[in-house]
């Protein structure tokens, strides 16, 4: 595992001010120390600032006591860090990546090449069953090394148009076979996280079950704490991250029972999801009617919501398609549709998990992958007559994981594939549907997602069929449009307008002369 502090958010003054002052040291502290001063001085931020680099001591000892001793620890968000993280687990990505208030890149397993490369958890590498789990190893990626070979050949086959495009039909193939890949595949990502959630996610790394969670914990603080020593303080693990899920799991066994059996092994499926709209916002077209119209008037919401359930359905719909008339298929659509939601639950494939995660505005909870739930195996490898080497792989997998879970429950995950499911809570307003369903019903979209987002939608439809009236992927938005109102929307190409471009010029005094006729010609 390597991880490197790759930079950190520093003040352009100091950047300019570190050649000609050696004594200066490069930290994000100073700026939390001078933002929290803010509140109580009446000096000017800039001044602040200063003040925090000249006395750097002084500015981490206020620090700890307004973020520690104070409890302000929104201070600590102005401490912004970016992170490497290279050689971790595809498994430890998703803990990474279970915290919304950061941003993330990560290696597509869409686009690269999957070598031979995987995880050894430490719970497996010093145990009798380290010559089961890397024989499995080797079997997983030499499937997916043949599988891989025979969907580009079948892809050229099938898609012709694509044999121009080598890329896009190696992609592909890559997309389908990584099916057969496990959670233990080494992958990288770039991280920026600021200082309060860093510090939270050290310390829920740092209470896991798997060694491999705790290393990563430990370089994360080293890293951070290093250039930041003041902002992070509640590193370590506590009883309430360390109990609280085992606790209620273990009382739960006492009165649940498993209520799906394990999928039949004959089971060949593009999906073998589950999608089911377990709660949502009752009489939410009128809601979000009312909402736009409480922002809108100076009626109080009750008052909105009385005059909007006596519409007709016609008023209805005008009322809609006054607010989204200008939404363009790259807009988000207003905020008050987060006043409505809804909750499902999902089993769905770790490859369409991996996805599904990255959208950080929704709230996910998630049950450990369990092989009972069944598999998610491609249509592409069933039309090659690969579905009999590709179960024979995940039958090994089971046996393997079976051994492991004997023992360590937690880590026998690693070797489950991508094809393995999960069952899933995730709960999303409105707004983030939208913006669920523009990227992944798109056409562009991974076959697997795009199947579980359609029917998410689908389901929410039955319950709020006017709020959803514009919903899809980006590629279809000009015909949903038209259907609505008559007529296509101003954008139809599925792009931004470029910016306008200024006139180059020597001279700034005509650059602005120049973009200010061009403003008023416009106008």
């Amino acid at each position: 595992m390597k991880v490197r502090l790759a930079g950190f958010n520093i003040e352009q003054e100091l950047i300019q001010s570190l050649g000609k002052n050696r004594r200066i040291v490069p930290t994000p502290e100073t700026i939390a120390a001078a933002y929290a001063r803010i509140s109580r001085s009446p000096k000017p931020v800039d001044t602040l600032r200063s003040e925090a680099r000249r006395e750097l001591k002084k500015a981490r000892q206020s620090n700890q006591t307004i973020v520690f001793e104070m409890g302000h620890h929104s201070i600590a968000e102005h401490a912004v860090f970016n992170f490497d993280l290279e050689d971790l687990s595809r498994l430890a990505v998703e803990a990474v990546e279970h915290h919304r208030l950061a941003s993330f890149t990560e290696r597509s397993q869409r686009y690269v090449k999957l070598e031979n490369q995987y995880i050894v958890p430490e719970e497996i590498r010093n145990s009798e069953l380290l010559d089961d789990y890397l024989n499995l190893m080797r079997v997983q990626f030499e499937a997916y090394g043949r599988l891989l070979e025979r969907l580009k050949e079948y892809f050229a086959q099938t898609r012709p148009e694509l044999k121009e495009q080598p890329d896009r039909l190696e992609n592909m193939a890559k997309e389908d076979a990584r099916y057969i890949t496990p959670l233990a595949t080494q992958t990288q990502l770039g991280m920026t996280v600021n200082a309060r959630t860093l510090e939270y996610m050290i310390r829920r790394l740092a209470a896991s079950e798997l060694a491999e969670m705790r290393g990563l914990a430990q370089a994360l603080y080293e890293q951070a704490e290093a250039a930041a020593p003041s902002l992070l303080v509640f590193t370590g693990p506590t009883e309430y991250e360390k109990n609280t899920y085992t606790r209620l799991g273990e009382f739960a066994q006492s009165f649940m029972t498993r209520p799906f059996p394990r999928r039949p092994r004959n089971l060949i499926a593009m999906s073998a999801s589950d999608v089911v709209l377990v709660d949502y916002t009752q009489n939410a077209d009128n809601k979000l009617l009312a909402a736009l119209l409480h922002s809108t008037s100076r009626a109080t919401f009750a008052e909105c919501l009385s005059r909007s359930e006596k519409q007709t359905l016609a008023r209805k719909k005008e009322i809609f398609k006054l607010a989204c008339q200008d939404l363009q298929a790259y807009d988000a659509v207003l905020r008050e549709f987060e006043h409505l939601y809804v909750t499902f639950e999902l089993v769905i494939s770790a490859a369409c998990f991996a996805q599904l995660k990255r959208h950080r505005l929704t709230t996910i909870t998630a049950q450990p992958y369990d092989p009972d739930l069944g598999w998610t195996i491609p249509v592409s490898i069933a039309e090659l007559k690969e579905h009999k080497s590709f179960k024979e792989v995940l039958s090994l997998t089971e046996e393997v994981y079976d051994k492991i879970a004997a023992v360590n429950p937690a880590a026998a995950q690693y070797v489950l594939t991508n094809s393995h499911q999960r069952r899933v809570l995730l709960t999303l307003n409105a707004r983030e549907l939208y913006h669920l369903s523009r990227l992944r019903q798109d056409s562009s979209a991974q076959w697997d997602i795009r199947d579980i987002v359609s029917r998410m939608v689908e389901q929410a439809r039955n319950v709020m069929p006017l709020t959803l009236l514009l919903a899809g992927g980006k590629d279809g938005y000009a015909r949903v449009y038209q259907e609505l109102f008559g007529y296509e929307p101003k954008v139809t190409r599925l792009e931004l307008p470029r910016p306008r471009q200024l006139p180059r010029s020597n001279s700034n005094q005509n650059s602005t002369r120049r973009r200010n006729n061009n403003e008023h010609q416009q106008s």
